[in-house]
């Protein structure tokens, strides 16, 4: 079982990394032949049906991994996936004609001139992308990773061929987004059609349906909280500074996101399942603390190096019109580093049960960044809208780092940890100054990175880590390992 757990962790791993990078690779696509004003359009478009989607319960589909595995036969758990699949189509079919009935006053309101074509079409992906997020839960119920991988890098694939076809050759716009947007989830659609029947029942149990969702709506909550944080300020710029500023910023955001999904994630894919075992040896604290001060090495130089790369990146495959991006991007990124400390520092609430202090977490930090965006965005535009990031963020960590530690102490070492957050703070200045103008300054500046890192692990208050490294290095040791401290 142990190994099984490490080969699925890896795939999953694998498939984030993957997966981000596959996203990443559409943005010269998108920068290079969309406008900032358009590349706002399509922003607010995603936005839009991920609202909608969330609104009408999006969320609930976390809850039947519970009921799935409470099943005690396999007929029972076809049923629960049978129903939960019929109730979140019934669900998506009604926010999809809500949003057909009212695309016109949506893009006015939005900015968009399109007769309320362009929402109405684009509102397709939500009722596919709704029934695809649920076969793909299944696949991991089923602990098919490999599956489940490879869905996602193939639709990745089609969406970058489509966009190719549609944004570069066809010259469609933002058009293009949303036709590659709608063929790559139909395509996933239709293999899932035809694939999977054999997992259905024909019966919809109103009993369980009404447990699902009496379950699932303080998911629900909290995540429509944690969309104003990470979504809200786009409406908010929209309404101030209109569409191609919302451009300049989604391009900005994509790289604290990078960090997230690139770093983070897929550590987070091993800790959150095992930190419940490491939590019963001896001295959990300080082992908690240690793999605490071994991500942020990982995490704190990544985060400086993509603020050091970003705007040269920016440079380099966007155009011209994208530059002033650059400027946001530290704001968001370290907020991006706040987020992942908080998601480390929860464990405390998490194994009290006290989660509902995630919940009051969140919603402090709704009421921080809405207050801020009112005062900010107004008068500092796009920077006041990455400052309120960064504040909502830190106020999120202050909070559950607080209430997770009186739960579960979190034994830092602190002055080993001051010493990394010095380093590459130091270096992300430094480096700046050198100013580089091509794809061989990216790779000077990981060779820098690389160096810096090796001088840090000789210095005395890293000696652990130093001798850890070395031990996985000699042992070719999995993923898994180089987070646990033996």
């Amino acid at each position: 079982m142990a190994k099984s757990a490490v080969r699925s962790t890896l795939i999953y791993g694998i498939g984030r990394l993957v997966g981000g990078f596959a996203s990443f690779i559409t943005l010269p696509i998108y920068t290079k032949n969309l406008s900032p004003s358009d590349y706002g359009t399509v922003e607010l478009l995603v936005l839009l049906v991920e609202l909608a989607a969330l609104l009408i319960g999006a969320k609930i589909t976390a809850g039947m991994f519970r009921f799935y595995s409470e099943a005690n036969s396999a007929q029972e758990k076809q049923n629960v996936f049978s129903s939960t699949l019929y109730f979140i189509t019934v669900l998506y079919s009604v926010a999809l004609g809500a949003l057909w009935l009212a695309a016109s006053a949506l893009e006015a309101h939005l900015g968009i001139s399109e007769d309320g074509w362009l929402v109405r079409i684009f509102s397709l992906t939500l009722l596919l992308t709704g029934c695809n997020e649920l076969f793909l839960a299944h696949l991991r119920i089923q602990d098919k990773p490999i599956t489940f991988v490879s869905i996602n890098i193939g639709k990745l694939i089609l969406q970058v061929i489509f966009c190719l076809y549609f944004i570069w050759y066809k010259n469609m716009g933002y058009w293009g987004v949303v036709y590659a947007s709608i063929l790559s989830n139909l395509a996933v659609s239709i293999f899932f059609l035809f694939t999977s029947t054999r997992f259905l029942t024909w019966q919809l149990d109103f009993v369980f349906i009404k447990k699902l969702y009496i379950f699932s709506w303080p998911i629900i909550v909290s995540s429509f909280g944690m969309y104003l944080i990470n979504f809200g300020d786009r409406y908010f710029i929209n309404t101030y500074l209109g569409t191609a500023a919302v451009g300049l910023y989604a391009l900005a955001y994509k790289f604290g996101l990078l960090l997230f999904s690139l770093i983070w994630s897929p550590f987070a894919m091993y800790w959150e399942p095992q930190q419940y075992i490491y939590a019963k040896q001896e001295k959990s604290s300080q082992l908690f603390g240690e793999v605490f001060l071994n991500i942020n090495i990982i995490i704190l130089f990544a985060a400086a190096a993509l603020i050091n790369v970003a705007p040269l990146l920016i440079d380099l495959i966007a155009d011209p019109a994208y530059q002033e991006a650059g400027r946001y991007v530290p704001f968001i990124v370290i907020g991006y580093v706040f987020h992942a400390w908080s998601d480390f520092m929860r464990f405390g609430l998490l194994k009290s049960g006290k989660t509902i202090h995630i919940t009051y977490a969140t919603y402090l930090s709704v009421a921080v960044i809405l207050l801020l965006f009112i005062l900010l965005i107004p008068q500092y535009g796009l920077l006041g809208a990455a400052i309120a990031t960064l504040a909502c963020f830190v106020s999120r960590f202050c909070y559950i780092a607080i209430a997770g530690n009186r739960e579960f102490f979190v034994q830092v070492p602190y002055r080993a940890m001051l010493v990394v957050l010095a380093m590459a703070s130091i270096s992300c200045v430094v480096i700046a100054q050198l100013n580089f103008r091509s794809w061989t300054g990216i790779f000077i500046i990981g060779i820098l990175y690389l160096f810096i890192l090796a001088m840090l692990l000789c210095l005395p208050w890293l000696k652990t880590q130093r001798n850890y490294l070395l031990t996985i290095i000699t042992n070719n040791a999995l993923f898994k390992r180089v987070f646990k401290l033996t």
